[in-house]
Formats: C-alpha cells, structure tokens, sequence
C-alpha cells in the first residue's frame, strides 16, 4: 500500500475555478509531462546525466516523497525523515514561528508544500488548531521593502503561543 494518497473529490468546481472539460483539454500536455519525468532513470538522473533539453529540470522531486517515506519505513528514527520528526519533536514547545528565507526553488517548493498540506488560514489559527505545528513565515522572494518589514513587525510583535495571530 502507497503511503501517498490523493483524493481530489470537490477540488473540481466551474463556480470558483476550473471547469472539467477545461482540466481533461489540459490531460495531453500533463500526460506527455508525466512521461518524461517516468521515463528518467533515476539512478543515471543522480548522476547528472540526463538530456540536455530537460536541464534545468530538477526531477529528483518527483520520486523524493516515495523514497524518503521508504526510507523512514525501513529505518525510522535513523531515516532522515526520522531524524527531522526527532528534532522537531525536542523543539516543539520552544518555536512557534519559523520564517523561510530564499528565491526561487527555495521560496516556492516551501511554500508549495505548505500550501498544499496546511490550512489556507493556517497562521490564523490557535496552536491547538495547528496540531501544535510553528507558524509560517516567508520572506524574500521578491525583496520588497514593505513585505519585509512587515514580516520583521510581525515576528518583534510576539504573540504566539496559544494566542491568536
């Protein structure tokens, strides 16, 4: 059994986005995508052979969930999966706040995995609410004086703990 499951019921809905005919007209493109990433080798990939029409192509993530949940499956606490939910769980009542800073892939693949695993409001919501995960933070992307500064107002302002943001 796959430890990676997907359920997309209600995530099609033509009153606040994409239609179903719009997404199935988009299934050639997506399918062809999918393909090139399948048919890499990933061990000749790792060794940074792979042709020169996907580079900068950073394929590695498309089988990185599977492999790390493998590995944690296998060694647990000496999988790096397993070493990250060691030190997170020693630091769980001391941080309630974590900013990630960076351009690029850096900003955006944390920020894509917090989108897409957490509530839309999530650093809205009390601690308890949160499962006791640190609110996020992210900072950098476009180096906008405001937004930065914002972000630095925010994080002197305090506040966290089990009280609302």
């Amino acid at each position: 059994m796959s430890l990676l499951r997907f359920d997309a019921r209600g995530a099609i809905n033509a009153d606040y986005g994409i239609t179903t005919e719009q997404l199935r007209s988009l299934y050639p493109r997506l399918e062809s995508l999918r393909q090139e990433l399948v048919e890499l080798d990933p061990e000749r990939y790792a060794q940074g052979e792979f042709p020169d029409r996907q580079s900068p192509l950073d394929a590695r993530f498309y089988w990185l969930p599977q492999e790390q949940l493998e590995q944690y499956r296998r060694h647990r606490d000496a999988s790096e999966l397993g070493r990250i939910f060691g030190l997170a769980n020693t630091v769980i009542d001391d941080i309630d706040a974590v900013v990630v800073l960076g351009i690029g892939g850096v900003y955006g693949g944390a920020r894509a995995l917090m989108d897409a695993c957490c509530d839309p409001h999530h650093n809205e919501l009390r601690r308890a609410a949160r499962g006791s995960r640190p609110r996020m933070y992210f900072g950098g992307n476009n180096l906008d004086n405001d937004a930065s500064q914002a972000l630095l107002g925010r994080l002197n302002a305090g506040g966290y703990g089990d009280t609302p943001a």
